[in-house]
Parts: C-alpha cells; structure tokens; sequence
C-alpha cells in the first residue's frame, strides 16, 4: 500500500481517526458473524443439534451458514482494507510533519552558522581597531585625533558584534523550536507505532506491594497481540507485587492468553486503554468526598493501581483513565486490557 506524504490538520486527523475506530468496530462484528458461520457449518456437518438428524434441516442450515460465512468474509475484507488506508492517512501526515520539522532544524542550524562566522568578522574588525589606536597613541602630534577616530571605529565593530550575537540568539531559538517540534512529531508517531509496554517494573511493583494479597482478574481483553502482551506484563507485576490472580469471569468468545502454558481464559472486549473497576458497598458521592488515605482498602488499592499504570504504561495513553467505582460487595478488582488508544 502506498501511503500519500500529505500534512493534515488537527480536525482532519479527529475525524479520520474517529472513522477508523468504527471501521474496526465493524471488521470485529464481521469476523465475529465468520465465526457464527463456521460454528453452523459445524452443527450441520458433525452434529444433530438444532436439526433433529433430519436431512433437509441439515442441508437449509448449511446453505445459510455458508452464505453467513462468505457474505461476512467478503465485508470483513472490505473493513480490513479500508482500515489500513485511513492508517496509511495518519501514518503519512506524520511523516510529512516529522520531514517539515527536520527541514526547519537544518535551516536553523545553517543561519546560526552563518551569524557565527559574522561574530568571528566583527571581532576580527575589532582587533584591528585596537591596533590602530596602539598605532595612534605612538604617533605624539596627532595622537588624540587619531584616538578620537579609532574609538569611532570601535564603537562600530562593537554594535555590528552585539548585532551579529543577537542574530544568533535568534538562530538557537529557531534551533530549539524546531527540535522540539521534531521530538513531538516523533513522539506522536512512536504511539501508533510503538506497542505498550510497562516501564520501570521495580517501582510499580514497589507501589503495589503495600495491598499485598489483595485479588484480582482480567474482565476483558482487546483480540491483538499487542493487548494480549500488555495483560501478561500486568500479571506478572502484579504476581511480583503479591496480589492475587482469580479467575476471570466466564464470557465468550474468550482468549487463552497463555495458550497452553496456562489456563486463564479471558473475555474478548472491545474497549480502548486498560480499565480499573472496583466494587463498594459506599456511594459514590461519598467516596469522592474523601482524600486517598481514607478510602476503603480495597477501593484505595484500586486506585493505586489506576495511578501507577497511568505512568507506567509507554506510549502513554492511559492518563485520563478513572476507576470504575460500582455498587457491590465483590472483593475483587477488575482489569480490562483494551486496545492501544
């Protein structure tokens, strides 16, 4: 796929990111219906269910899971590639942004060069004025007239140097502006690109550590590897921190995400960034009346743990992510890996 180089603005990239999120939504309701028709396939192939054995209920069921399965194939398709033009889209723009900003560094660099070497002529201007004026005191009949003339001269080489200094000043702002730019272009485009990933494990842990035993489980879990990666980073800090893993709620379709290594089953969802939910017995107009260090136990680990992920997680994504405080008396906190915002 080719991807154009253009420079788009910041409703255009809102809007097409908002098209690709439905279009994604829609690729996962088809390859949910692709397996809908596979499953009837099943049925009617190896199985009486829903058919009675009768022949004719067989054959019906078949037809319609195959027109099921290739119609839903066939717009799963469509999705799939329309989803990867509006990423190619975005994908671009920054590229043409992270291009602009290297081009303006250069020229940046170029013009501080220059007001350099128009330092270095001033000051070359400004010796050679010294000289004359040494020159001009030896000289006893017209020493002050000479005297006079060189510190003229002085005084001008001395404002063409603090002129060329402030063009260089100039030049380190625009210097320093177009890196920075550079290092937002950069940064945005390492989010899409980057997976996410936990960082400096040890002091997450550290945070964690003071709710020890405290249980937990998965809710939900976005279907891609790079959700799947994130959950397993997350479990094992947590295994680290000595909160305890139980089994996730039972949901379908589900994702062994240790595969066979593992038992643990999780839900598919379909949510953006990683969710903390926790139950209370306290409403909720209560609970945030209160400071952290006064809150419940299990509802301050909760929101211990929303904190640390919130700067923890890279690319970060997570920051505006609350706890999930609902009506209840589970002792359990919920964790629901979404995909990357």
């Amino acid at each position: 796929m080719l991807v154009g180089n253009m420079t788009l603005t910041a409703s255009e990239v809102a809007s097409i990111t908002t098209k690709l999120f439905w279009w994604e939504i829609s690729e996962y309701c088809f390859a949910g219906l692709v397996t809908i028709g596979c499953f009837g396939e099943y049925i009617a192939e190896f199985t009486d269910w829903l058919t009675n054995g009768i022949k004719e209920r067989k054959d019906r069921l078949a037809k319609r899971s195959t027109l099921l399965l290739v119609t839903s194939l066939a717009l799963e398709l469509v999705c799939l590639v329309k989803t990867s033009v509006l990423s190619g889209q975005l994908i671009g723009s920054l590229n043409e942004q992270a291009k602009e900003a290297s081009e303006n560094a250069q020229q940046a660099i170029e013009k501080s060069g220059k007001a350099a070497t128009t330092a270095q002529v001033a000051v070359e201007s400004s010796e050679r004025a010294v000289d004359k004026s040494n020159q001009a005191e030896g000289a006893a009949s017209n020493a002050m007239g000479l005297a006079r003339g060189a510190r003229q001269e002085a005084d001008t080489f001395e404002k063409r140097l603090g002129s060329a200094e402030h063009k260089a000043d100039e030049a380190e702002s625009h210097l320093a502006e177009a890196l920075r730019r550079a290092t937002e272009a950069t940064a945005a485009l390492d989010k899409i690109r980057l997976p996410r990933s936990l960082t400096n494990v040890p002091e997450l842990v550290s945070a964690l550590e003071a709710f020890k035993d405290t249980e937990y489980t998965f809710s939900s879990v976005f279907q891609d590897g790079e959700s799947i990666a994130l959950l397993r980073a997350l479990d094992t800090a947590l295994q680290s921190a000595g909160w305890k893993r139980v089994k996730p709620p039972h949901g379908f379709p589900a994702i062994n995400v240790y595969g066979n290594e593992v038992n643990l089953a999780v839900t598919v969802g379909f949510n953006a960034g990683v969710q903390v939910s926790v139950d209370s017995s306290e409403p909720l107009t209560v609970l945030q009346s209160l400071p952290v260090e006064k809150l419940p136990q299990l509802v301050r680990a909760a929101v211990v743990l929303n904190n640390s992920l919130s700067s923890h997680i890279s690319p970060q994504g997570n920051a505006e992510a609350k706890v999930d405080v609902q009506q209840g008396t589970s002792k359990t906190i919920r964790i629901a890996v979404g995909k990357k915002p």
